[in-house]
């Protein structure tokens, strides 16, 4: 499962649980852009009152720890519904699609889900099409 917003797209992950075979390994990705997070630390370091340096430390540990906890409450409901399915979390900040790249290389991947659009746009959203341009290759459902 590929997005930038985690934390309630439960239909991604409904997706991505229903072609996981039993004993299949579902990634559950949160990749944050590292362009977009470098310009929110960028302007707290324009505020003198704020220490630049903690923000960014703390800023960024919560915007990964909310994917975070969100890849744990589905292995605890997996784990209590007893489906055989192994759920591994793929979080970071950098740049999308190299990341996806370097996972991509690092895991087997048979089936990649991704959301095309969100409620801001009426066509396919631009990561949505340079992933499938740049992953033409790697079988993809774009929802």
């Amino acid at each position: 499962v590929v997005t930038d917003h985690l934390t309630g797209d439960d239909h991604l992950v409904s997706y991505g649980l229903a072609f996981t075979p039993d004993n299949g390994t579902l990634y559950l990705s949160h990749v944050e852009d590292e362009v977009w997070f470098r310009r929110f630390v960028d302007y707290i370091g324009k505020i003198p009152e704020i220490d630049t340096k903690l923000a960014e430390e703390k800023l960024s540990s919560q915007i990964l720890k909310e994917p975070r906890d969100y890849v744990q409450s589905v292995k605890d409901l997996l784990l209590s519904q007893s489906l055989q399915k192994n759920v591994e979390a793929k979080i970071t900040v950098g740049n999308e699609l190299k990341v996806y790249r370097d996972w991509l290389q690092e895991c087997s991947i048979n089936l990649v889900v991704l959301n095309t659009k969100d409620e801001h746009q009426t066509a396919m959203s631009g990561f949505a099409h340079a992933f499938a341009v740049e992953f033409r290759n790697v079988p993809t459902l774009m929802l």
